[in-house]
Order: C-alpha cells, then structure tokens, then sequence
C-alpha cells in the first residue's frame, strides 16, 4: 500500500517552517494520480505556507507498478555512493519477491528492478517507458553526447524532457547535486537546466541496431538497477 509520512520543511526563501504530507512507498496502480505529477514535474512539491516559494522534496522511497512490471528504488538526488544503495534495494527486493511467498517470487520474475537519484530521473525512467523506449540504449546515446560536448560526467546530469514530434528527442543538462550520505531526503529548488539538446531520434534508432557495440561501450549499462549515464562505470 501507498503510505504518507509527515516532515517538516524549512523553506529556502524566508526560512519559516512547515509540515508537508512525503510518500514513502508509490503502489502506482493504486493512486494513478500521483504518476501524473511525477511526468508533469509537480510531485512533492510544496509551496511555502508564508511566502508561497515552492519547495520540491526527495526521499528515499519505492515506486511500483505491477501490472507494468516497473519495480524503482528511488534514492535522493547526488548521493555519494550509488553502489552502496544498489546493495541494500537488492536486499529488500529480495526479502520482499525473493524470499517472500511463491506469488511474490512468480511475481519477482515479470519485474524490471531500477535504482534512480532524484525525481528528475524517476520522471525520465517513466517517460522512457512510456515512449516505447530502451532506457538502456538511451543511456548510451547519452554517454554518446557526454563524449561529443566533452562534459564531465562527474560535474552534469543529462535527463530526457520529452519527445518533439516523432522524431526529435529533448535534453536536459543539469549540474551534479551532492548530499551527505545519511540524509534519507532533502529539499530541491525546482531545477534548472543549464542547457538543452535536441537529438535526432535516428540517432537513438542507430545505437538501438548495435546492441553488441553497446555493451562493449559501456557494459555496466547491461545490468540490473543502476542504467545511469551519470552514476555507472
């Protein structure tokens, strides 16, 4: 089931503080409505009760959708050690399909098991399926842009936007978030790209067509959980 925790917020333009209803698990199917806020940019997203500056809030959480079979462990934005987490999400994946009932177990093996950091790459992993997309190839293709604008992948996260008619992909770069390791949520300015990029979506095809040069490109892509451009290696 879908839970809410209560957390008390300090907002970042007048400092005065408040209480805000958090999620802590999304069981999608049964609360479609928040699905929508997640793709429109509005999930957890709190105007201040004082000054109406709006407040955005990660935690540490998990979105599910059975009937999908999409299974996402979301940690907040720039956190210091993706490996760290990709272990403990596998071990509650594990206790709860793997080590649970045989329904859960059958039901463990139609699910497809993502880590992601912040909310902008929980919008991306839902828009990517949504779109008939490969996140995996999608990742390539933007390791692809890292190489090709000489970025460093440890400075810059790019997230997809959206889908400009049927053949223009949509790109966002945003500077690295870094948090420290024990905070299990935090709040987020409303983010702010630093520049976009629009991608012929014949490039994605191409890289789609070469799945084995793929996977000697980045073959850390071709796991479970972490399909990040910004995270892996």
């Amino acid at each position: 089931m879908s839970t809410f925790v209560h957390q008390n917020l300090t907002c970042h333009k007048c400092g005065s503080v408040f209480s805000a209803p958090l999620l802590k698990g999304m069981h999608i199917t049964r609360i479609p409505q928040v699905r929508k806020t997640i793709l429109d940019g509005t999930f957890q997203v709190f105007p201040c009760t004082y000054c109406s500056y709006p407040v955005q809030v990660e935690r540490s959480s998990i979105y599910t959708d059975f009937e999908a079979g999409h299974y996402i462990a979301i940690e907040p934005t720039g956190h210091p050690n993706p490996k760290e987490m990709i272990h403990f999400h596998q071990g509650v994946f594990d206790r709860c399909f793997i080590m649970g009932p045989s329904v859960a177990e059958e039901l463990s093996h139609r699910m497809q098991p993502r880590l992601v950091f912040g909310l902008t790459a929980l919008r991306e992993k839902l828009l990517c399926w949504d779109k008939g997309l490969d996140d995996r190839v999608l990742e390539i293709l933007k390791i692809d842009l890292i190489r090709e604008k000489n970025w460093d992948r440890r400075e810059v996260i790019i997230r997809l936007l959206g889908i400009l008619g049927p053949g223009h992909l949509l790109f966002a770069c945003y500077p690295r978030i870094r948090i420290q390791p024990s905070q299990k949520h935090q709040q987020v300015d409303l983010p702010k790209p630093e520049e976009h990029i629009t991608v012929l979506k014949k490039r994605y095809v191409s890289f789609l067509s070469r799945r084995a040069h793929n996977k000697d490109l980045a073959p850390w892509i071709y796991g479970d959980w972490l399909v990040d451009a910004s995270l892996g290696g």
